[in-house]
């Protein structure tokens, strides 16, 4: 059961399997219990091979989408309810025991429970005579997986006497693998190089129509088929008694055959450092594949044919000095390849079978100087392709040597020399996403990288460029990061970027740079661009710098997540860049004895304030006062005033509004004289009336008295 890759949706709920609490008594030195599978270091090791060489689409969609993902389901108690992951996750019955020199392995075995699913044994003895035999391991026929580890000196040695066919991982880390001549391997087996007839362009030359004095030879491709015709002939130059001394080799080879269920299979330190196609014949199920740092320095051919249904594959950190196309065939269904930190010196089209499903595959840490015309012909599917030595530079020149490599989508190399970066250097990476060179650039020529309409993110720092063509980057719509930091550069062309119109970052730090043009700024998704560590020769033109984008670094990247409004559980996510400000980024003026640019213009230099933007926008145009809008907003209500503005002429504007000001004044103390005099004329009459009523009344009265 492939525990690492079930799909959730194969779960069946109606089925799940209760978990005991119960655990049989462990023999002493053991400790029993039950764990999750995700726990063992060979299901650590599985994860990280994956999430190490997962494809870019994946990775992106990872990004945006982490739905069911451990984390959340460690951070949410919401996300519990109804939660099946622990089925691809499983509690697991595991035993990790202790073997010394004096250990009785056998009965040790037979004392465990025989429905260990897992099983640990660490070798902690000092004495190299202590032998494991894997036949004792038959009657733990629930085993999935085992795990051998012992001291660096390898001082136990496990016997392959009889094949675990029940078996699904393997890791076996600095101990001794050994066949056995008592288990007998069948003799009809087919011999892989039976069936396989590809045959490079190069090696038919060289068997039909090579000639030494063949002047449109180069130099390099003679001398590269002299050695392929010394290698042919040296191979069937084989003596009987070395054929002899073959299989005695051969018969103490240990052999995988018959570990049917076998997925994963680790061999790490072990010295295994001589391999035969007869080794993993047989382990149709195997999908990974590590032989880390045994010290393997030739491949033979079809070595690992035998597992037609290998994805990943690690030969890092052994000592392979030379690439045959026989040495890697079969591996049709091979996804990732790690060759790094080997003794490669040159890649040819002789050293890769066809690889056609190849997605990754990793050279770091190979002193690999030539990369021949045709080499990666054969695995055009490739996404993500690494190189660098510490040791030797990769030279390039324009014989195309990434041709046909139009799905590559990552290319990092990380020690190269190219005397001048022009298109056919990295020409048909039509996919390209990122790229990365560091080394020895002496300059980036016109349309350097033309047709890379894909790429987003270029890193040039640390190549020793002195010059650039301002059509460099001509093409290159999508570019959101360029790294020109740590160069010799003193001069930005004019209209260098105006055609990456996404850029986000520019990293310009480390150069020798006195002038930017005037239109840097004018990007409008800028948001970082480092320019630290320049002798900048300040000047008004500098005014448009902007501190908020050239003080900046990055920050730890946010998460931000959409979650369901009832459970709380999270449905998508992704992360979002921030960034924080560090003065001590500013770029300084040179000629004002290093000071920040941004002091320079505040304080020391008298600028016009038209520098600070020169594209005419509304908002730089002069504010009109208050009282003036008031003004044309009732002039516009009364056409007939006489009295209009003449918004180009502010004096005239305030002798008309001063005048204005007085003729109100003047009304307004006439309106208040009149409304006094009638006031005065209502008050008398009031008076004179009030009078007649007190006589009128007076008579009454009197009348009535008499």
């Amino acid at each position: 059961m492939d525990y690492y890759k079930q799909p959730e949706t194969e779960v069946n709920i109606n089925s799940i399997p209760a978990i005991e609490i119960d655990m049989p008594q462990c023999p002493q030195g053991c400790v029993c219990q039950y764990a999750h599978f995700m726990d063992l270091p060979i299901s650590r090791w599985i994860n990280y091979m994956q999430q190490k060489y997962l494809s870019p689409q994946q990775n992106e969609d990872n990004e945006t989408n982490n739905n069911d993902s451990d984390a959340d389901l460690m951070d949410n108690e919401s996300s519990y309810e109804g939660d099946y992951s622990y089925l691809t996750n499983p509690f697991i019955k595991q035993a990790t025991c202790i073997i010394q020199e004096d250990t009785d392995a056998e009965q040790l075995i037979k004392t465990l429970p025989h429905d260990m699913q897992a099983l640990i044994l660490l070798y902690t003895g000092v004495g190299k005579n202590k032998t494991v035999n894997s036949s004792i391991l038959k009657p733990l026929n629930q085993l999935t997986t085992l795990e051998i580890r012992g001291p660096q000196d390898r001082g136990l040695r496990f016997l392959l006497d009889a094949p675990l066919s029940f078996l699904q991982h393997a890791n076996f880390e600095s101990i001794t693998l050994i066949g056995s001549e008592i288990f007998k391997k069948p003799k009809n087996l087919v011999h892989p190089k039976e069936v396989f007839d590809y045959k490079p362009n190069i090696e038919l030359l060289n068997s039909l129509e090579f000639n030494v004095e063949d002047k449109n030879i180069k130099p390099y491709d003679k001398k590269l088929l002299f050695e392929l015709q010394q290698q042919e002939q040296e191979e069937l130059e084989i003596v009987p008694y070395e054929v002899y001394k073959e299989e005695v080799k051969k018969s103490q080879m240990p052999s995988f055959y018959g570990w049917k269920q076998l997925e994963v299979l680790r061999i790490q330190s072990c010295g295994l450092n001589e391999l035969s196609w007869e080794m993993f014949m047989g382990l149709e199920e195997l999908q990974h594949l590590s032989l880390e740092r045994n010290d393997i320095a030739v491949v033979p051919p079809f070595a690992l044919s035998g597992a037609t249904q290998l994805k990943t594959l690690s030969l890092a950190h052994n000592n392979i000095n030379d690439l045959h196309y026989r040495n890697l065939a079969g591996l049709f269904e091979l996804q990732v390849l790690d060759l790094s930190d080997n003794y490669l010196t040159k890649l040819t089209e002789l050293s890769f079978p066809p690889l056609p499903k190849l997605e990754r595959i990793d050279f770091r840490y190979n002193p690999i100087r030539y990369i021949f015309p045709a080499t990666f012909w054969v695995m055009n599917q490739t996404q993500e392709m690494y190189f660098g030595s510490t040791t030797t530079a990769l030279e390039l020149w324009g014989n195309q040597p990434f041709k046909k490599l139009t799905k590559l989508r990552i290319l990092e190399i990380n020690n190269v020399t190219i005397q001048s970066l022009d298109q056919n250097i990295f020409k048909d990476l039509t996919s390209l996403e990122k790229l990365k060179l560091r080394g020895q650039l002496g300059s980036v020529e016109f349309d350097a990288f033309a047709g890379f309409s894909e790429l987003k993110e270029l890193d040039l720092s640390n190549c020793h460029i002195k010059d650039i063509s301002m059509d460099a980057f001509m093409g290159c719509k999508n570019l959101k990061v360029i790294n020109l930091s740590t160069n010799n550069i003193s001069y930005i062309p004019p209209g260098l970027f105006d055609d990456q119109q996404s850029l986000e970052e520019i990293y310009l730090n480390d150069n020798q740079l006195k002038a930017l043009p005037i239109t840097f700024f004018q990007q409008k998704r800028l948001l970082l661009a480092r320019l630290n560590n320049n002798p900048w020769k300040c000047s008004c033109e500098m005014m448009n710098w902007k501190a908020k984008i050239t003080n900046q670094e990055k920050a730890p990247a946010t998460e931000r997540c959409i979650n369901d409004y009832f459970s709380g559980k999270k449905l998508s996510c992704r992360n979002i860049q921030n960034f924080k400000f560090n003065k001590k980024l500013a770029p300084r003026c040179d000629n004002f004895k290093g000071r920040s640019v941004y002091y320079v213009m505040r304080k020391q230099m008298q600028c016009n304030q038209k520098y600070i933007d020169l594209r005419a926008t509304a908002s730089t145009r002069q504010k009109i006062p208050h009282w003036q809008k008031i003004e044309e907003r009732k002039q516009r209500k009364s056409p007939q005033n006489p009295l209009k503005t003449n918004s180009n002429n502010h004096l005239q504007n305030r002798m008309m509004w001063q005048l204005e000001k007085e003729e109100k004044i003047k009304n307004t103390l006439k309106n208040m004289h009149e409304n006094s005099l009638r006031y005065q004329v209502f008050k008398t009459i009031k008076f004179d009336e009030k009078n007649e009523i007190n006589a009128t009344s007076n008579e009454v009265e009197l009348s009535n008295d008499t």
